[in-house]
């Protein structure tokens, strides 16, 4: 069988990066054996975060959200040239043995630095602003001039295609924890520091909500404070949405900020 997509696993990042996610569907739905053979020859070439022994250069472990027939799991990137090419020969292998027909890899290349938090009450982001993705889809709403230091609630509405089912829901749970990963502490967890939740994080709740009407989704975070301008935080995440819209086509997107 031929692979048909095969989108960011050639990228080798020239700068920090504190998360992966990889997405993968399939032609046909794939059995328990299957799915964990898969997940075997992930782990074996080093392309999926696992829950070992974390060296400083390790993405953070994110287990494996949806089953059968399309799934997301944490991504390590490659560091080489050399090891890029092996994972495309290894996409190519995929194909061929399991019906490997789409695959999608994203990253994240900065986080939130809390180190002075305590001190001054700054936080920061550690390698600048996340990076985006270009707007694929038309949102409604949008932020005051000033921001101010926190906001009560942060969330963007957007509305799918098609209705979620239990794998796509799976894919956006993930997609999630891709959103929320710039704003967490991870040069912490690089330095072997431990720190509470609350001094980790500059929000106190993130989460995904799917409507019921089955299409509308949202991404929430309440009293988030901002580690530069808000506008960064929205760009970000309209980013992030529009990652989804390659996935998950994206009919709009609205705000719903407090």
């Amino acid at each position: 069988m031929a692979f048909a997509v095969h989108h960011g696993f050639d990228v080798v990042p020239q700068t920090d990066v504190v998360s992966g996610l990889a997405i993968y569907r399939f032609a046909a739905p794939l059995g328990p054996i299957e799915h964990a053979q898969f997940i075997g020859h992930l782990e074996q070439a080093g392309l999926a975060s696992t829950n070992g022994a974390l060296d400083g250069s390790s993405i953070p472990a994110l287990p494996a959200i949806g089953l059968k027939r399309m799934f997301a799991i944490g991504y390590q990137p490659p560091k080489t040239r050399e090891a890029a090419l092996e994972y495309h020969r290894l996409m190519e292998h995929l194909g061929d043995e399991f019906g490997l027909s789409h695959a999608w890899a994203f990253l994240v290349d900065t986080c939130v630095d809390v180190t002075e938090r305590r001190t001054t009450g700054e936080i920061r982001w550690r390698n600048g602003a996340p990076s985006t993705t270009p707007r694929t889809f038309p949102c409604q709403g949008d932020l005051n001039a000033s921001s101010g230091h926190s906001i009560e609630r942060f969330a963007v509405n957007f509305e799918l295609a098609e209705n979620v089912c239990p794998e796509s829901a799976g894919v956006l749970v993930a997609f999630c924890q891709h959103w929320l990963a710039p704003y967490t502490d991870h040069v912490a967890r690089k330095n072997n520091v431990l720190v509470e939740r609350s001094d980790a994080r500059c929000y106190i709740l993130g989460d995904i909500n799917i409507g019921t009407d089955g299409r509308t989704v949202r991404f929430r975070m309440d009293h988030l404070i901002p580690p530069g301008n808000l506008r960064d935080c929205l760009d970000h995440t309209l980013g992030v949405i529009s990652q989804i819209d390659g996935v998950l086509p994206v009919q709009r997107a609205w705000l719903a900020c407090a």
